[in-house]
């Protein structure tokens, strides 16, 4: 995430275990582009840029490794960088819905979750809107029946509908 002077938060993307950050400022000595911020307890290893730099060099597994994930940030960035410029906030929230849902169970048809459930503030530091956006959002998806909130997430219970929607955006707007 970067957190501007004003206090505004843009956040990228989440980490799960076993991910890792910094590389870009270890590949070119410069200083981080985002920061960091735990949300549970966890633990990570420091890896100084030069040894970095060395397995990546002397490790082709590394170097491999290293691409693929350099090449999937760069092709997630372009999409997002796609959804803030051709789609209204509505539809931004959609895809960011889908993006951190997954898929509730085998026996459960198409719903997907959100569980723990960001905040709103979250959702809408991730979309570039204010939270009150998210807020009236969110209860037109309730009316619609296409999202249902519990104690501990959030249901889409017609994801298919939301990406139609998103489709259907781009298409008017290209």
């Amino acid at each position: 995430m970067i957190r501007t002077s004003a206090g505004k938060e843009v956040i990228f993307t989440d980490l799960r275990g076993g991910e890792y950050f910094g590389e870009l400022a270890a590949l070119d000595g410069t200083s981080r582009s985002a920061n960091v911020t735990a949300l549970s307890r966890g633990e990570a290893v420091i890896v100084p840029g030069g040894a970095f730099r060395q397995a990546v060099v002397t490790t082709p597994k590394v170097a491999e490794r290293l691409l693929r994930h350099l090449a999937s940030r760069v092709r997630e960035l372009d999409e997002r960088v796609l959804e803030h410029t051709l789609l209204d906030v509505r539809h931004r929230l959609y895809c960011a819905l889908l993006r951190l849902s997954v898929r509730r169970s085998a026996h459960d048809g198409d719903d997907r979750v959100l569980s723990p459930p960001p905040s709103q503030q979250v959702i809408a530091d991730r979309i570039g809107c204010a939270r009150e956006q998210v807020a009236r959002a969110f209860s037109e998806l309730i009316s619609e029946g296409l999202l249902e909130r519990t104690r501990g997430a959030l249901i889409l219970t017609r994801p298919d509908v939301l990406k139609v929607r998103i489709v259907e955006a781009l298409r008017i707007e290209r």
